[in-house]
């Protein structure tokens, strides 16, 4: 780095007189244009017109480094001015300070700190100000206590200077108003109700417009200047709505007592309700005489004689109006009374018949209306139903369709335990919630007397890997929605109930037999998926019907069915349900006293059942209903109901076939209204 002579006599001299500090004669030095006279109170001075002194240069960084820097420490930072708003810095009470103010941040201003530095600030609080110099009072900023109470005047208020967002609300009270200065029509409309209290309105003028505000001196006197009126008039509004006197004239009169009279021939016909002249509102009729007219038509009120024990005697046969009341006597009675038409036609049995000759067919396993057997009321009332058709039942080997819904079912069951529980092969006394368990692949036990309980709605699946066998009394019990057509017993091999046994569920078996033994009670059914016999001992079996879990279709009949078993039964049983096997046999003789609701299928026997039903309104009139086989009574069907309906509501017939096709032809439907 160049340096001239100048600034190496300033250098050495400047470390010539640090150095010799503490010498008890003080040094004083001058440098410059003018070295012979010195300032006295100057260690060193500086005198120069065309040059200047020049600080020490470095970085933040370089400045930074100075270990130990000295109270009073100058430099020039070439780096510094974003940080301090100024490039020389001075070490001043341990941090760096800037001297120059000619850098400052964009809206700040130099404020001493809490050590006495001048420090670039943001102006906040109840003032801002700009980078132009411009202040604002923020919004809602001038509180009740920063203004003296009875100096604000309208002229201390440059015009538009304060709106309303920089005042907070309830700060400007009462106290704080200038009222001399600010007149009333200083403010605009009031927004709410205003209350003057105790207060008092002075200084009113008298009101020349409708809104304009009076004093009770002005209201009490034009109160008085109706108190005098006329003999017999009455203040009336006319059209300038201004209260005039006027007499009362016209239909009424009013004297000065307040008397008023409707005046002769006022009261024409227009001026009477119709409605209103009742019997009993008119006078002095004739003994022995009613009002009406002798001849067609309207026309003024006339009397008409009675004759006899006061028959109306109607002279050239007039025409009755209006809608009379129905006569009250009985239907059974002579009587003279008169009727209207609509009471007569309402009063008529009515009946409604529809029929067909063609053949129609339907294969549908749900209730369907039979195509044109259905009427719809015109009126209301009770009804007599008829029906009678031919028909014909043609049946479709039906076990063999049986047979393979009970594999669908199963194998759909199966699917179902993929992922199930596992529990031990011996069940002991416990509660299971809706789910699906299995032991594996080994059998499984239920010990004599172990009470199981099921507990809530839902589908229960328990799977056996080989045989299932179950104690004399063993009891299931179903609580808090759990029913017995959604519980299954599955094993891969037999299945045997031990005596006295109440099961429910339906207890499947898929290569082996199923046996139940004397006593028990089962709802479910037992179905063997293979060639397994199935045996009962003096059991009770009731068929659970269909299940929410699987679609059992034509197998939700039966209460016992195999596959390719034999079935049989011991002693004096009782099953509510269909018994079929599809390829194998049943020994039906040994269910001869025995209480069987149900009928008996196997592959030699192809049968269908058809149903025919009465609806009404889309509803089942109960017990309406009638079965035909095709295996007998296949020549026709007749149904007869009684049905109350309301007006425009539906009687129709509906038909369904469990299995085959059946054919109707001849068919009639007749409801006749009856009392």
């Amino acid at each position: 780095m160049h340096t001239n002579s100048f600034s190496k006599k300033l250098f050495t001299l400047a470390l010539l007189w640090f150095c010799t500090n503490g010498v008890s004669a003080q040094i004083m030095q001058k440098f410059g244009d003018n070295a012979h006279t010195i300032t006295q109170n100057a260690v060193l001075e500086l005198e120069s017109t065309t040059k200047g002194f020049l600080l020490p240069r470095m970085t933040k960084i370089q400045r930074d480094a100075i270990v130990a820097p000295p109270e009073g420490l100058m430099l020039w930072c070439t780096n510094c001015s974003l940080s301090y708003g100024s490039e020389i810095v001075i070490w001043v009470k341990d941090s760096w300070t800037g001297l120059l103010i000619s850098n400052l941040g964009n809206n700040k201003v130099l404020l001493g700190n809490a050590e006495g530095k001048a420090t670039a600030v943001t102006f906040s609080g109840d003032v801002t100000i700009d980078n132009a110099g411009v202040s604002a009072i923020g919004a809602s900023k001038v509180l009740s206590s920063m203004i003296l109470d009875g100096t604000l005047i309208a002229a201390d208020i440059a015009d538009n200077a304060v709106i309303t967002n920089k005042i907070l609300n309830a700060n400007i009270t009462n106290d704080k108003l200038d009222k001399t200065n600010i007149p009333l029509s200083g403010f605009g409309a009031a927004r709410a109700t205003v209350a003057l209290g105790d207060n008092k309105l002075t200084g009113l003028a008298e009101p020349t417009d409708l809104d304009d505000a009076a004093t009770k001196n002005y209201v009490d006197s034009e109160i008085t200047k109706i108190n005098t009126l006329a003999d017999g008039k009455v203040y009336l509004g006319n059209s300038s709505n201004v209260a005039t006197e006027v007499t009362l004239s016209g239909d009424i009169v009013i004297d000065n007592t307040g008397s008023s009279t409707i005046v002769n021939n006022a009261i024409t016909e227009t001026k009477i309700s119709r409605a209103s002249v009742t019997y009993s509102k008119i006078q002095y009729v004739t003994p022995n005489t009613i009002l009406g007219r002798t001849s067609e038509g309207t026309g003024s009120v006339e009397e008409i004689a009675t004759t006899g024990k006061l028959n109306v005697v109607l002279s050239e046969s007039p025409i009755l109006s209006g809608e009379p009341k129905a006569p009250t006597a009985l239907l059974s009675t002579n009587t003279d009374q008169i009727a209207t038409t609509a009471f007569v036609l309402a009063n008529t049995d009515k009946y409604y018949s529809v029929n067909g000759s063609d053949e129609i067919s339907t294969r549908t396993t749900s209730d369907q209306v039979i195509p044109g057997m259905a009427v719809a009321s015109e009126v209301g009332g009770t009804f007599a139903v008829t029906f009678n058709a031919q028909y014909i039942i043609d049946p479709t080997d039906r076990t063999s369709q049986a047979g393979s819904d009970m594999l669908m079912a199963y194998n759909s069951l199966i699917a179902l335990t993929t992922s199930a529980v596992t529990i031990d092969a011996a069940i002991p006394t416990r509660t299971f919630t809706p789910g699906v368990y299995t032991n594996g692949a080994g059998a499984g036990t239920v010990a004599a007397d172990v009470i199981i309980t099921l507990d809530g709605a839902g589908t229960y699946i328990f799977k056996f890997g080989a045989a299932l066998s179950m104690g004399a009394g063993v009891k299931i019990i179903l609580i808090n929605g759990a029913t017995a057509s959604n519980v299954f017993w599955i094993a891969e091999g037999a299945v045997a109930i031990g005596a006295n046994s109440n099961v429910k569920g339906s207890l499947i078996s898929n290569s082996g037999a199923v046996d139940l033994a004397a006593g028990c009670s089962l709802e479910g059914k037992l179905l063997a998926i293979k060639s397994g016999a199935i045996s009962i001992s003096t059991s009770n079996v009731t068929n659970s019907g269909s299940s929410t879990a699987i679609n059992w279709n034509l197998i939700a009949s039966f209460a016992i069915f195999s596959a390719g078993g034999v079935i049989g039964n011991t002693g004096t049983s009782s099953v509510s349900g269909d018994i079929g096997t599809k390829t194998g046999s049943i020994t039906i003789a040994s269910f001869n006293g025995s209480n069987v609701t149900g009928n008996f299928y196997t592959s030699l026997i192809g049968s269908a059942l058809a149903s025919f039903s009465v609806y009404q309104n889309g509803g089942l009139i109960a017990n309406s209903t009638r079965v035909r086989s095709s295996t007998n009574n296949t020549i026709d069907i007749s149904l007869q109901t009684i049905a109350t309906v309301a007006s425009g509501q539906n009687i129709d017939i509906r038909w369904n076939c469990d299995s085959g096709k059946i054919t109707l032809k001849n068919r009639i439907l007749t409801v006749i209204n009856v009392r």
